[in-house]
C-alpha cells in the first residue's frame, strides 16, 4: 500500500513491510487492510473500528488522520477520535467503551500523563480489551524495557521510526487482537454469566503467560540477562517474586555442572535461531536441581537481528523419575534374578529350563549351559517325581494359582538335596499358559535345624540348669527336670502358676521393678536372686531371663535359666574373706585397709579432724626365717598381729599388707603430739618378748607416720608418705619412728623428670620389646611369649615398666605406648610365623585406661589388619583390679575382643577381689597367678595356700592357669602338683630380644633332637 502524505513535522516515510520492533509483530495484507471506499454501500452499513489518538501535538493528529482516515480493516472502516491530554482521553474512554486501539503519547500535560492513563484504563476502568500502543517522540521519559515490563501495553513505537506501513501493520494487529478478545469475552459470557467467569475472561490474557504450566523467560542475547519471566518460573525456582529473577544472567539459573553446556547451546542458538528439547538442570534458590527440557526461539528486530531469546523450560522431573524408576526396576529385576539368595528360573510348560540364575546353578551344581539342557523331571529325585508332576498339573488345571511343595532333587554329583519348590503360571495375551516362574530354595539347613530342634528338646529336659518358660502374663508354660530338682516342685504343680510361688521375700519392690524394666527395654535380665524351695528353704541362684520373640520380633513370652549357686556362695564368702584378710594372721589386708582409710578420710574431711597412718615394718625379720625357719617366723607374725590388735583402741584399725609389714589407722587425734603418744605406747607394749618354740625372743620394728590432712588428702599419698617415713626410720638406725617430711619426696622429682622424658621416648624410638617364654608345665613345650616393654633411656639406661607405666597411665601416654606395643608385638609375631617359627601365642599387657578408651577395638583391628597377625595367635592380659573395678565396661570390651577370636587373660590374679558371680560372667580364658604369690614358695605357707586356691578356682571355672615369676624347680614342681597348666619365669627363660628368642628356640630344638637320638640309641 502506498499512501502519499503531506510533508509534516512527523513525516511517515513509506517503506517495505518487515520485522517490526516492539512488543508485538504485525503484518499487512491487501485483503484485510485497505483504503475505505465511501462509494461502497455495504461498508457504510457496517460498524466502525474506533481508534483514540491521544497526543498534545495537533500536527500528529493531522498525520494520523491522513495515514489512517481512509483505511478499512477486516471490512470495517476506522473511526478516529482525538484527545489532547490524558484527562480528556479518560473522559472519552468512559463515554465510549468500545474503543479498539489507543495510540498514546507519554509526555503531555505531565511527563507521565500517558503512562498514568494506561494504569487508569487497565486498573480503574478494568479495560483489558482495548489495545494500547505507546507512540512517543521522547523515549527518555519512558524507556521501552521499563514500560513493557511494568505497564500492560500491547506495543511500543518511536515516532521517528514509524512508517505508514508500520502504522497500518500496528493498527491491523491491534484491531485483530481487540476483535479476538471481544470474541473471547463474548464466548465466555455466553458460557457463564457468573461474576467469576467475567473476571477469568478479563484476566486470561495475563494468566496465559504467568500461569502457564511451562516456565517462560525472555533473555537479552547480548547481556544474557533475563528481561521478562512468568510466575511459573519464579515459583518453581523458589523465588518470592519476579524482581528476584529479572536482570539476572540466565546462566545463574543453571546448576554449575550444566553451565558450560548451556552456554554452548546459546552459542549454537545465535547461529541457528532455535534450540529444541535440550535437557539440563535448573538451579533453585535453595541450590537444589530441577530437571527441565529447554526450548529457545528467536525474537528479531526490524533488521532481522536476534535481540531476544524466548526460552521455555518444561519440568521433566517426574519423567526423569519415571525413567529412573523404570531403569531401577529393570536393574532390580536383573539383580534379584541374577543375585537372589534363592534359585530362580523360568520353566517351560513341558518342564525344560528357559532361564536360570546363578544361585540355582550353585544349588544343583550345574553350569548354566548344562542346566538349560536339562528338565525339571531329570533333576527330580525319582521317589518325588509323581508328586512334582501332580503339583504342576494342578497349576495348569487351575486348581491352584500358586503353591509350594517340599521335595528332593538330584545334585550333579548324584547326591539328593531337600528343596522348597514354588511355582506360578504366567499367561500370554490370549490367556494361555506361557511358562512357569519357579523359586527353588535350598532347605537342607532347615531340615537339619528341625533335627536340631528335636535334639534341643531333649537337651531342654536333660540339662543341668533349671529352665522355666512363661507367657507374657507370667503363667508358667513348661519347666524341665532340673527345675523340679532344684525347687522341689513337680511339673504338674507349677504349670499354670506364676513364678512368684518361688518368691523368698528377700528382695524389695525396687529389685523387681528394675528386673522388669530390663526385661521390657532390653529383652533380658541377668543376676543373682534368692528363691524359696517347696520345703521353705531359701537358696541363691544365678538367673538369666530372656524374652522369646515371635517371627515379627514382638515378645511372645519369657524363658528363665537358673543355676543353684549355694555352694558357690559359700566358696565366694571364703574367697571374699581371703581377699579382704591376711590368711596367716586373719588381720584385714591392704585392700580392706584402703577401703577403710578412704572412708575415714571422707569422715575426717566432714568433721575437720586429723587422723594418722602408721606404717610398721619388723626389723631383720628375714634373719628369724633364715635361722629359725618359716614356721617360727609365721608364729611370730601371728603373735605380733594379735598383740598389735590388742594394743590399739577400738576406733583404730590394723592390717597386714605384706610379709612383715603392718599398718595402723589412728582416728580422732589432735596432731603429731597425740600420734607420738599413741605410737610410743604401742612400741612399749610390743617390747615384751615373744614365746616362740620355747624361746623368748625380742624384736624391734621401724615406724613411719603420715598425718591427714597435712601429709596427704587421699589414701595413696598418706600410705606412700607413711611408707617413705618408715624407710627413713630404718635408715636412721631402726627401732624408732619418723614422721613424714616433705624432703623425703625425692621420688616426686624423679616422677616429673620421667614424665617429661616419657613424652618424647616414642618419638626417639627409645622403647623396645623383650619376649619371655611361657611353658606348658607338663610337657615343657613352648605355648607362648609375653611381650615385655623396656625403656632404653639415653642417660639412665634400662628402665623397667614398673617405673614408668603408672606415669603413662596418669598422663594419658599409655594409649600411644599401648598401641605401639600391640603393633610391634603383632609385627614380630607375624614375622616369626612367616619364618615357620611356631610361637603359639604372643601375650600383650593392656592397661585399664586403654580398654576404656573409645577406639580400643579399632586399634586392635588395625594392628591385626596392618600386620596380618592371625587373631588366634594373640592374647591380651588385663589386670584383675581393673576388670573388677570397671565391671560393666570391662565385660562389654572383653566380650567384643573374645568374639574376634582373641584369648583374654586376667593378669596379677589374686591381688584384687573377684566375685565368683563376676568371674563366671566374664569371657576369660586364662588366670595368671601374680608372682608375689609364687616368689616365696615353698617357704611361705600363705602364698602356697593362695596359689593352690587360685589354681583350683581356675580349673573349676574351666579356665587355664598360668603362674608367673617361677624361678626354682621347687616352685615349678609345686605348681605342677596342684594342677597349674602353664608357667613363665627365669626358671624357664628370661626376657629376651627377638634374635635371642630365635637362638633360644634353636637350642631347644637341638637339645630335643639330641635327647631323641640318645633315646633311640
Amino acid at each position: 500500500m502506498n499512501l502519499k502524505l503531506k510533508q509534516t513535522q512527523y513525516n511517515l516515510v513509506c517503506q517495505p513491510a518487515g520485522p517490526v520492533s516492539g512488543t508485538g509483530t504485525a503484518s499487512t495484507h491487501p485483503s484485510t487492510c485497505s483504503q475505505y471506499d465511501p462509494d461502497n454501500p455495504n461498508l457504510q452499513e457496517e460498524k466502525y473500528w474506533q481508534l483514540l489518538i491521544v497526543d498534545d501535538e495537533p500536527s500528529w493528529h493531522s498525520t494520523i488522520r491522513l495515514a489512517l482516515g481512509d483505511a478499512v480493516i477486516e471490512e470495517r472502516p476506522l473511526k478516529l477520535i482525538f484527545a489532547s491530554s490524558g484527562a480528556e482521553a479518560e473522559s472519552l474512554l468512559a463515554e465510549t467503551p468500545d474503543i479498539a486501539l489507543v495510540l498514546l503519547d507519554v509526555v503531555m500535560e505531565s511527563e507521565q500523563a500517558g503512562l498514568n492513563l494506561v494504569r487508569k484504563i487497565r486498573e480503574q476502568l478494568n479495560n483489558q480489551k482495548t489495545q494500547i500502543a505507546i507512540v512517543t517522540g521522547q523515549p527518555a521519559y519512558a524507556p521501552e524495557h521499563i514500560v513493557v515490563e511494568q505497564y500492560q501495553i500491547n506495543d511500543y513505537r518511536l515516532k521517528t521510526d514509524l512508517s505508514v506501513e508500520k502504522l497500518l501493520a500496528l493498527t491491523c494487529t491491534a484491531i485483530r487482537a481487540y476483535h479476538s478478545l471481544c470474541k473471547l469475552i463474548e464466548s465466555q459470557e455466553n458460557l457463564s454469566k457468573t461474576a467469576r467467569a467475567r473476571r477469568e475472561a478479563e484476566t486470561r490474557y495475563q494468566d496465559l503467560y504467568d500461569n502457564a504450566p511451562d516456565m517462560y523467560a525472555s533473555v537479552d542475547v547480548v547481556s544474557t540477562k533475563i528481561l521478562r519471566c512468568n510466575m511459573t518460573l519464579v515459583k518453581n525456582l523458589g523465588y518470592a517474586d519476579k524482581q528476584e529473577v529479572i536482570d539476572r544472567p540466565v546462566f545463574d539459573m543453571v546448576l554449575p555442572e550444566d553451565e558450560e553446556r548451556t552456554k554452548e547451546a546459546f552459542r549454537r542458538f545465535i547461529k541457528s535461531g532455535e534450540i529444541n528439547d535440550m535437557e539440563l538442570r535448573l538451579r533453585r534458590k535453595d541450590r537444589t536441581g530441577m530437571d527441565v527440557s529447554l526450548n529457545i526461539s528467536a525474537w528479531h528486530d526490524m533488521h532481522g537481528n536476534i535481540t531476544e531469546a524466548r526460552c521455555s523450560w518444561r519440568d521433566i522431573t517426574e519423567r526423569k523419575a519415571s525413567e529412573a524408576a523404570a531403569r531401577e526396576s529393570q536393574e532390580r529385576y536383573r539383580a534379584i534374578f541374577g543375585q537372589a539368595a534363592v534359585g530362580l528360573a523360568r520353566l517351560a510348560i513341558g518342564g525344560t529350563w528357559l532361564e536360570v540364575n546363578d544361585k540355582l546353578c550353585e544349588i544343583l551344581g550345574y553350569s548354566k549351559s548344562e542346566l538349560l539342557e536339562q528338565s525339571i523331571q531329570a533333576i527330580t529325585f525319582p521317589d518325588d517325581l509323581n508328586t512334582s508332576l501332580e503339583y504342576m498339573q494342578q497349576l495348569l488345571d487351575g486348581e491352584k494359582e500358586v503353591g509350594s511343595i517340599e521335595q528332593r532333587v538330584l545334585h550333579k554329583s548324584g547326591q539328593s538335596l531337600w528343596i522348597n519348590l514354588t511355582l506360578s503360571l504366567v499367561y500370554d495375551k490370549e490367556g494361555e499358559p506361557k511358562y512357569f516362574v519357579s523359586v527353588i530354595e535350598d532347605i537342607v539347613q532347615r531340615k537339619l535345624s528341625e533335627d536340631r530342634l528335636r535334639q534341643a528338646a531333649a537337651v531342654f529336659m536333660n540339662t543341668a540348669e533349671g529352665v522355666i518358660i512363661t507367657d507374657l502374663d507370667g503363667s508358667i508354660l513348661d519347666v524341665n527336670r532340673a527345675f523340679c530338682e532344684i525347687t522341689g516342685y513337680s511339673k504338674d504343680e507349677v504349670i499354670g502358676q506364676n513364678p512368684r510361688i518361688l518368691k523368698s521375700g528377700r528382695h524389695d519392690k525396687e529389685f523387681y521393678k528394675t528386673l522388669w524394666f530390663s526385661l521390657i527395654t532390653r529383652g533380658e535380665w541377668r543376676g543373682e536372686i534368692w528363691n524359696r524351695r517347696k520345703d521353705g528353704n531359701i537358696y541363691p541362684e544365678l538367673l538369666t531371663i530372656s524374652a522369646i520373640r515371635n517371627p515379627n520380633g514382638n515378645p511372645a513370652g519369657y524363658v528363665g535359666v537358673s543355676t543353684d549357686v549355694t555352694s558357690d556362695k559359700e566358696a565366694q564368702y571364703q574367697l571374699q574373706h581371703m581377699a579382704y584378710h591376711d590368711p596367716l594372721t586373719d588381720l584385714p589386708n591392704r585392700r580392706f585397709f584402703n577401703a577403710k582409710l578412704n572412708q575415714s578420710i571422707r569422715l575426717a574431711a566432714r568433721r575437720g579432724s586429723t587422723l594418722a597412718v602408721v606404717f610398721i615394718d619388723l626389723d631383720h625379720f628375714k634373719r628369724i626365717n633364715d635361722s629359725m625357719g618359716h614356721d617360727v617366723g609365721d608364729e611370730l607374725l601371728k603373735q605380733f598381729a594379735q598383740r598389735l590388735q590388742n594394743t590399739i583402741r577400738v576406733s583404730d584399725s590394723v592390717a597386714r599388707i605384706s610379709g612383715d609389714e603392718f599398718i595402723l589407722l589412728l582416728e580422732e587425734i589432735k596432731g603429731q603430739a597425740d600420734a607420738s603418744i599413741a605410737v610410743t605406747s604401742i612400741m612399749n607394749d610390743l617390747k615384751a618378748p615373744f614365746d616362740l618354740d620355747g624361746r623368748r625372743i625380742r624384736i624391734t620394728f621401724s615406724v613411719g607416720i603420715s598425718l591427714y590432712p597435712d601429709d596427704g588428702k587421699d589414701s595413696m599419698h598418706l600410705l606412700r608418705n607413711a611408707d617413705t617415713a618408715m624407710y627413713s626410720a630404718k635408715e636412721n638406725g631402726r627401732n624408732g619412728y619418723q614422721f613424714y617430711k616433705r624432703e623425703m619426696t625425692s621420688a616426686a622429682f624423679e616422677y616429673v623428670i620421667l614424665e617429661n622424658e616419657l613424652r618424647v621416648a616414642l618419638e626417639r624410638a627409645e622403647f623396645e620389646l623383650l619376649y619371655q617364654p611361657q611353658i606348658n608345665i607338663e610337657s615343657e613345650q613352648l605355648i607362648g611369649l609375653e611381650a615385655l616393654i623396656r625403656w632404653q633411656h639415653p642417660q639412665q639406661g634400662t628402665i623397667l615398666p614398673s617405673r614408668f607405666i603408672s606415669i603413662a597411665e596418669q598422663n594419658g601416654l599409655i594409649h600411644e605406648i599401648g598401641a605401639w606395643v600391640l603393633m610391634t608385638a603383632c609385627t614380630q609375631g607375624k614375622a616369626w610365623l612367616d619364618k615357620g617359627i611356631e610361637i603359639a601365642r604372643i601375650a600383650v599387657n593392656v592397661a585399664g585406661p586403654q580398654i576404656l578408651h573409645g577406639d580400643f577395638l579399632t586399634i586392635v583391628h588395625k594392628a591385626l589388619s596392618a600386620t596380618g597377625m592371625p587373631k588366634h595367635h594373640l592374647t591380651l592380659e588385663v589386670t584383675e583390679s581393673f576388670i573388677m573395678s570397671r565391671t560393666e565396661d570391662g565385660i562389654g570390651q572383653l566380650k567384643a575382643l573374645q568374639e574376634l577370636g582373641i584369648e583374654i587373660a586376667i593378669d596379677d590374679f589374686g591381688t584384687g577381689y573377684s566375685s565368683l558371680n563376676h568371674l563366671k560372667q566374664l569371657p576369660i580364658d586364662k588366670l595368671k597367678i601374680d608372682q608375689s604369690f609364687v616368689r616365696d614358695i615353698p617357704d611361705d605357707s600363705n602364698d602356697m595356700a593362695i596359689s593352690e586356691a587360685v589354681i583350683a578356682l581356675g580349673n573349676a571355672l574351666n579356665m587355664r592357669v598360668i603362674a608367673e615369676g617361677v624361678e626354682t624347680s621347687e616352685q615349678a614342681m609345686f605348681l605342677k602338683e596342684k594342677g597349674c597348666q602353664e608357667a613363665q619365669g627365669y626358671f624357664y627363660g628370661k626376657p629376651m630380644t627377638p634374635a635371642q628368642i630365635e637362638d633360644w628356640l634353636s637350642s631347644r630344638k637341638a637339645s630335643d633332637r639330641g635327647e631323641e637320638e640318645a633315646d633311640s640309641d
